[in-house]
Order: C-alpha cells, then structure tokens, then sequence
C-alpha cells in the first residue's frame, strides 16, 4: 500500500509551522544509505525517485564526513559507516520494529537509555522488558532525540530535565528550527512528519520552525503518536513525495546520506 501524502499550516503553542507528512505502513518503511544526495535526488538502485523523510545525524565535515551519528539499520544490517563505535545511539534514544513479535507481542519499541560516554552501551544485542534482542531480530531501527510520548510532564522544563538526565544530545533542543520526526499512532502506522516555518518555509535557520517541545505537541496532538523520535532537522530538514502523480520535493538542498523511504 502506499504512503499518503499531507500538509497544513498548524498552530502549536502559539507559534505557526507548516507541517508536510507521511503516513505509512510500519512495515513498509525502509531505511537506506543515499550516499551524498539530497533526497531531491535520491534514487533507488533502478534509478526510480525515492520518497521519504531525512534521517538520523551525521558528520558534515571531513575527514569522517558521512558518518552517521545513531542506529540506521535495515534488514538487520547497519546501513553505513557510524561515527560513534559500532552501531551505538551516542546518548539518543532509538526506535527498533522487530522482524518477529517478542514473546509478550511486542513488535515496535524505544528504547531511551542512555550511553553516556562509552562506546560499549546500547550496542547490539541489548534488552527489552528483559528479553535479549539481536542486531539479526531488527527489520528497522533509528536513532534520534526521544519524544518520550508516552510520559505526562507537568511543565516543559521537565521534558528537557529528562533529556539532559539521559545525556541525549542538545541539538539547539528549546531553539526554533526546522525539524524532522518519526512517530508510531498505532494500528501498524507510522507518521514521517517535517517541520517548517509557518512564515518562510524557505527559512532554515535559527528562528525559523520550532523546539523539540513542539515537536513532541505536535507528534501527540496532531497525530496521536504513542512512540516517537526526533530526527536530525535544521538544514537538514526535508521530504521527497508524489502529489497529484507528479515528484515533489521540499527541503534545503543539503546531502542527507540516511533516509527514512516509503513508497508512493
């Protein structure tokens, strides 16, 4: 089945954001290796338009520039090289969609321990609910900044008490930039949701979009996610989808190297 395709100009805590998403099947997401492409001009193995969001953090400067900062796993397999040890989530937390139903049923899960500063946390094979999952058990898994969506905060202050306790990462966390999210709203569906200025969608700076507080809103609110990540957003920040049967794009041009595909 293929994703669908949406957009609106969304209020959330009382500043304007354009929202462009995707809604899929879990199990029609792929996670892919785009090498240094946008996602304007990545493209399948056949030389077929792919469509999707960006993904997880990267290196941007040589001499590891590509590298990718967080789980990106397909198929049970890392989709590239990673900056931080093996296969490691560097502090983030990460979203893992299992090939088989754990005993207990579980098939989708964040997990939001942190690795603090060694390299040997949150390596694979790591735990859930005290069952031992391998790199092998894995169909998908990203890493990212967690929503924690299932948690109740009292004030924002809490939700980013929470981040610095884990040592998640603070990529510009209360700042307003253009953004990127992974959310699950149950029924085997995921939302694959970018964030953009509701003044100047062409904006990508500092200033423009918004802070991980408004994601995490709009991710419960708009969607009712119960699970979700934030991924690596700012100029990185884009979406590649088929609308009225045409291929569109919207984003800021900058190479990706991870994205999260879908097909349309």
């Amino acid at each position: 089945m293929a994703a669908t395709f949406g957009s609106e100009l969304y209020t959330v805590n009382g500043k304007k954001v354009r929202l462009m998403w995707l809604e899929a099947g879990i199990e029609e997401l792929t996670i892919r290796n785009i090498g240094e492409n946008s996602l304007r001009t990545a493209k399948d193995e056949k030389g077929n338009q792919l469509y999707g969001v960006n993904g997880v953090f990267f290196q941007m400067v040589e001499p590891d520039k590509g590298n990718l900062y967080g789980y990106a796993i397909n198929n049970g397999a890392p989709i590239g090289p990673n900056e931080r040890g093996s296969w490691n989530s560097g502090g983030n937390g990460f979203m893992v969609y299992l090939k088989k139903e754990l005993p207990d049923k579980t098939f989708l899960f964040v997990s939001n321990n942190a690795m603090q500063t060694d390299d040997n946390k949150n390596q694979f094979p790591v735990t859930h609910k005290g069952y031992t999952v391998q790199m092998s058990d894995v169909k998908w898994a990203v890493g990212g900044i967690s929503l924690h969506l299932s948690e109740n905060f009292s004030k924002v202050a809490d939700y980013y008490s929470r981040l610095s306790n884990d040592k998640e990462w603070d990529v510009d966390n209360k700042a307003d930039r253009p953004r990127t999210a992974i959310g699950y709203k149950g029924g085997k569906k995921i939302i694959l949701c970018t964030i953009f200025d509701g003044d100047d969608i062409t904006k990508d700076g500092a200033g423009y979009g918004c802070n991980l507080w408004d994601v995490r809103t709009i991710m419960k609110d708009k969607f009712g996610c119960t699970m979700g990540l934030n991924l690596d957003g700012g100029g990185s920040t884009q979406i590649s989808y088929k609308e009225n049967g045409k291929d569109c794009y919207q984003g800021f041009g900058r190479a990706s190297y991870c994205m999260l595909c879908v097909p349309m």
